[in-house]
């Protein structure tokens, strides 16, 4: 989900309830929705789960008010569930094509001045990508060899 565009024309998908919650309803979904994919894509949770983070956007807006908030939190529910679809479909075209072959650097972990303790600074997504498409890694040089889809080669890379 973390790689999905942005959805457009929210407007023409607008359920006929979104005039009685009160706020813009497009700009709820698209807030709801952009709070989901930056869950995903901090590895904050599951692809499943980021609903989770998608509905604080709705208790933001709702506040206190209780009317009509129940009908806008299945909306972005079934927004977030399609965009997951979406993902998954996206996914399985990914994994049919060739791997492409991306180096990544490891960061160093640092130690915390006052505890000691080692911070690593991988996200889970990243380390979640490390241990599936590993195909070597050089730890002099702190460098780790993956083979993957083309979709998740632009994420690492930031592109």
């Amino acid at each position: 989900m973390a790689a999905l565009p942005v959805p457009v024309g929210l407007r023409e998908g607008l359920p006929a309830c979104v005039g009685s919650w009160g706020v813009d309803g497009e700009w709820l979904l698209l807030e709801a929705w952009m709070r989901g994919q930056s869950a995903c894509a901090e590895g904050e949770a599951p692809v499943a789960d980021c609903v989770r983070a998608a509905s604080a956007a709705v208790y933001e807006a709702f506040g206190r008010r209780r009317k009509a908030r129940d009908e806008a939190l299945d909306n972005v529910q079934r927004l977030i569930t399609a965009s997951t679809d979406q993902a998954w479909r996206l996914a399985e075209e990914e994994y049919a094509g060739p791997g492409h072959l991306v180096q990544m650097a490891l960061p160093l972990l640092e130690k915390e001045p006052f505890t000691g303790r080692e911070h690593d600074f991988l996200t889970f997504w990243q380390a979640e990508v490390i241990a599936a498409h590993q195909t070597g890694v050089d730890w002099l040089a702190g460098q780790v060899s993956l083979t993957v889809p083309q979709a998740v080669a632009d994420l690492l890379l930031g592109s």
